[in-house]
């Protein structure tokens, strides 16, 4: 449960159960649910059932792509819509507690509040904060292609 929006699609179980079905070449969506508590899928449930249906029947979908998508945790006449945008690069910068699991075996939850927006913020991040479902394209090949062409000559002995 959780958003999986901005840099946390980078520690995200969800995000990686997709962008592995796009590395086998399976069109994928992760979908997160905005809450971590008192869950109701029925929006999320109506939108990726029609997100679902458009990427099966698009013969373009490129391979090594996938989608994340964020739906509010609202009913369906809450949502004020849906936006493509792109991923936010702000994050949760808390702090960890530790527990003891049954077994007395250490574990850490991740505390923190989301950090504020910045204003003219276009992102996935803003938008599931004013109550849109987002969608946002995500490539499996992470390689940052102006930074090798300017390293890729470097001399290093």
């Amino acid at each position: 449960m959780g958003p999986n929006e901005g840099c946390s699609v980078h520690y995200s179980g969800t995000v990686a159960g997709a962008r592995e079905g796009a590395l086998l070449g399976i069109p994928s969506i992760a979908v997160s649910l905005d809450t971590f508590a008192k869950p109701d899928y029925s929006t999320a449930a109506a939108f990726v059932r029609k997100l679902a249906q458009k990427i099966l029947t698009d013969k373009k979908f490129p391979k090594g792509s996938f989608l994340n998508v964020n739906v509010p945790n609202k009913p369906a006449s809450k949502i004020k819509g849906v936006k493509f945008l792109h991923q936010g690069r702000i994050s949760i910068h808390g702090s960890f507690k530790q527990y003891k699991d049954p077994h007395e075996i250490d574990y850490y939850w991740m505390t923190g509040e989301p950090p504020a927006i910045e204003p003219g913020d276009s992102s996935d991040i803003w938008a599931l904060r004013h109550n849109y479902i987002t969608v946002t394209p995500i490539h499996t090949d992470s390689t940052d292609y102006k930074l090798l062409e300017r390293i890729r000559h470097w001399k290093i002995k």
